[in-house]
């Protein structure tokens, strides 16, 4: 009878036991939910806030290659209007890079200025420097009525600081000030900044100074604080002026976007694309070609995404989209807005002559290279994009 009483007992206490960490688990895991939500949602409104974007470069809004991708110019206008008490800061790029081949480049200018200029209205663009005669800029804000200051400083990239520290002592005057909050955006070295910034805060005796480089990497120097953001409107980075708390803004989807915003740029492209339209001018081999000699990995094709590509700009209505369609067809042409066939056939990605492999396959091989991915799956378009995550997806013999 006590052996019986006994393992009553012991069972009834790990039972307990397992009921209670199963309780602590669920409400650690509800508090972490809480926790989650309340840091999305913990910045005040009516605070005085610097507001960082970096590296946009001409990504404009949201592809759809990947889920739930973040950033777009509408998603960082509806930010923007959300806190009024704030200063605005594009540490650049926001133009496309050269050997990004975009095919309506003048589409895209125009609409990253109106964006700034006219729907969000940036305090300070970097790029707007670039034609300053390599001229220190000096600019003061008031934030509130809580009689904060920031100053921003601009320093290009050929300026005497940036090429010899010694010509330091000729600009110290220019560095000081009494301000809250200093803000040096620099295409200075690291080490140049970090002479500066300790120049800026010896001679305000103040912690409250950061230091922004549009061509270094980001990190922590010593004391010197600088904002690590995500490029291409992934990320805004969030500064709280009185406390010096930065927060990192990741723009999901649960940022909505601005309509005037989504508005502009539809009427930029709708403008900007006419007598634009990309042409099928079906001068290549298709994949059906491809499959006499090669069915089983015609078979693995078929079944991708690539094979059906073109119906995610249908979808989507996009089909008449240069900076869209390029990535869905083969053999693009940005040039002449032209492609062989719809759809991402096999010579997208094995290059060379198809009509000369397929008269001597041994001579004339077509060769097929990560690299080329790089070319669609960029980070602006597939934020989750990697070679060894999605290999297993297209991988055929």
């Amino acid at each position: 009878m006590r052996f019986k009483f006994l393992a009553l007992f012991v069972f009834l206490f790990f039972a307990g036991c397992e009921l209670l960490v199963s309780l602590n688990e669920s409400s650690a895991d509800s508090l972490e939910l809480e926790v989650i939500k309340d840091d999305l949602e913990s910045l005040n409104e009516n605070e005085s806030r610097i507001f960082f974007t970096k590296d946009l470069k001409g990504f404009i809004d949201i592809c759809g290659c990947s889920e739930d991708m973040a950033g777009g110019l509408p998603r960082i206008a509806s930010l923007k209007s959300k806190y009024q008490n704030s200063i605005w800061v594009d540490l650049g790029n926001w133009a496309h890079d050269e050997d990004h081949k975009d095919p309506v480049p003048e589409v895209t200018s125009e609409i990253m200025n109106s964006f700034f200029e006219d729907h969000v209205g940036y305090d300070i663009v970097v790029d707007e420097f670039s034609n300053t005669n390599n001229d220190l800029q000096n600019v003061i804000f008031d934030l509130g009525d809580n009689q904060n200051q920031v100053r921003f400083t601009y320093i290009p990239k050929d300026n005497n600081l940036c090429l010899d520290g010694n010509d330091f002592n000729d600009f110290k005057d220019f560095f000081t000030s009494s301000e809250n909050v200093h803000v040096l955006i620099s295409n200075c070295s690291i080490e140049s900044n970090q002479i500066i910034a300790k120049y800026i805060h010896e001679s305000n005796n103040s912690n409250m100074y950061l230091v922004g480089s549009s061509n270094e990497d980001r990190g922590v120097l010593s004391d010197i604080w600088s904002p690590p953001i995500l490029p291409f409107g992934q990320e805004v980075g969030s500064l709280d002026v009185a406390s010096m708390i930065f927060d990192r803004i990741y723009m999901s989807s649960k940022w909505k976007d601005d309509d005037s915003v989504v508005e502009m740029i539809a009427l930029v492209r709708e403008e900007g694309f006419k007598d634009r339209v990309p042409v099928n001018k079906q001068e290549s081999l298709n994949s059906e070609f491809c499959m006499n000699c090669h069915q089983d990995s015609y078979d693995v094709w078929k079944d991708s995404k690539h094979a059906h590509a073109w119906e995610t700009l249908v979808d989507r209505d996009v089909t008449l989209r240069p900076d869209c369609v390029g990535c869905h067809v083969t053999n693009w042409d940005h040039e002449d807005l032209s492609y062989s066939y719809v759809n991402v056939g096999c010579v997208a990605c094995h290059q060379g002559n198809p009509i000369q492999h397929s008269i001597k396959p041994s001579k004339n091989k077509l060769v097929a290279s990560f690299e080329t991915c790089s070319s669609c799956h960029r980070p602006d378009h597939s934020t989750l994009f990697s070679v060894k995550g999605y290999w297993p997806q297209i991988q055929h013999p």
